[in-house]
């Protein structure tokens, strides 16, 4: 597949200051999630999705692997945008203190015969909460995030930080298609951006510094 973008590079004066803003969410996919279950466990994630009901356990629908839902309050729609934290359950030990307040009983019996699972099989979203989602009216970098595919094969012009070769760990792994491959940031969300180099008028940037 390939992409076109326009791009406006906003930049920040000191690699220091990008550091203390911090994202405390990220915004990705159910598929991403399940891709790079170890870079997203343990962090809060928003994910652009529908939900589904596997007898009686919520859980995001039309996955290649389960992620559930445990809310925090009992939601009023059924799609949206998906706001918790994700674990993998297979990465934690049972009976973390951290969990006290969840059983997870019935998730067990329904994916691993009660079984504790192993690594990247049963994945949950914890304290979760959902929001009515609608796409805004210019594409951004959170949108492209959140819903690659309403952009698919359409040229477009995003805004946003420049993070180098994911030089701060906005995602998950490494793009490895090109030299100039380089790492756009914005709000909660962040895209790679490859077949173009980082140069323009008054700007020329590396995306190894």
């Amino acid at each position: 597949m390939r992409r076109r973008a326009i791009v406006a590079i906003g930049l920040c004066a000191a690699a220091a200051t990008l550091v203390a803003q911090g994202v405390t969410r990220i915004a990705t996919t159910a598929e991403g999630l399940i891709r790079s279950a170890v870079f997203y466990h343990g962090r809060m994630v928003v994910v652009e999705h529908a939900t589904a009901d596997d007898a009686g356990i919520p859980r995001i629908a039309q996955t290649t692997k389960p992620i559930y839902i445990f809310w925090k309050e009992q939601p009023t729609s059924d799609r949206g945008e998906i706001r918790g934290e994700f674990w993998d359950l297979g990465r934690v030990e049972p009976g973390d203190g951290r969990f006290a307040g969840y059983d997870f009983t019935r998730v067990l019996e329904a994916t691993a015969r009660g079984r504790w699972p192993g690594r990247d099989q049963v994945f949950v979203l914890l304290g979760a909460s959902i929001v009515p989602a609608a796409p805004p009216p210019a594409p951004n970098v959170r949108a492209i995030a959140l819903a690659p595919e309403r952009y698919e094969g359409r040229e477009v012009k995003v805004i946003g930080r420049f993070k180098g070769r994911n030089l701060y760990g906005d995602l998950p792994q490494a793009l490895g298609k090109g030299k100039w491959d380089f790492v756009l940031q914005s709000a909660d969300g962040a895209v790679w951006v490859t077949g173009m180099r980082p140069k323009g008028k008054d700007f020329d940037l590396d995306p190894g510094a």
